[in-house]
């Protein structure tokens, strides 16, 4: 298993999610302008409403239903779906991408050591299960996390395509939106 893989995939959702859960949505970026939330949202690349209704976002080739009213803020390196609720409600569902990786190599107990090595008070996976995503190898694993005195429990899935890994990752703190993000797990499609 490529270590460094996952270590990078979780090294960048931990951050991404201490980002959004430290600053306020009208702040500026380190080193940005200060632009409102409504305006960074209005910046979705690839995404798409479709005429049943639902809302979706395409990264990478991988189509992710997202929960009614969540939108995507695409103007940071990690693009990241916020509730229409944001700030006052900080779930949120992260988007990464890392080089090819074999799932073959990815057990339980290699993952929680590689996150237990980077992350401060990290234990072990509430879940973990290899699977098929829309005919994908993919692994979907589910821990509690705390960033400050935010808790929160993270649904990660990690989707091994022929030439990158994917990793979208769904961060539960208000608990509303948990059976959202799982219907929205069952429906990631592959784009082929």
């Amino acid at each position: 298993m490529k270590k460094l893989t996952v270590i990078l995939l979780l090294m960048v959702s931990i951050i991404s999610l201490a980002g959004c859960a430290g600053r306020p949505a009208d702040d500026p970026e380190p080193g940005g302008s200060a632009a409102p939330a409504e305006q960074k949202r209005q910046e979705i690349p690839e995404a798409d409403q479709t005429t049943d209704g639902g809302n979706y976002y395409t990264f990478e080739g991988v189509r992710i239903p997202l929960p009614d009213g969540f939108s995507v803020d695409g103007s940071s390196t990690v693009p990241i779906a916020y509730p229409p609720e944001y700030p006052e409600k900080t779930d949120n569902i992260n988007f990464t991408k890392a080089a090819a990786d074999d799932i073959a190599a990815y057990t339980r107990k290699e993952v929680e050591q590689a996150y237990s090595t980077a992350v401060e008070g990290f234990e072990k996976f509430k879940s973990f299960e290899k699977k098929k995503i829309d005919g994908t190898d993919a692994v979907e694993q589910t821990y509690d996390i705390q960033i400050g005195d935010i808790a929160m429990e993270i649904t990660q899935v990690v989707l091994f395509l022929e030439d990158k890994t994917i990793s979208v990752t769904y961060s539960s703190v208000s608990g509303e939106y948990d059976t959202a993000f799982a219907e929205s797990v069952a429906r990631i499609r592959i784009q082929k």
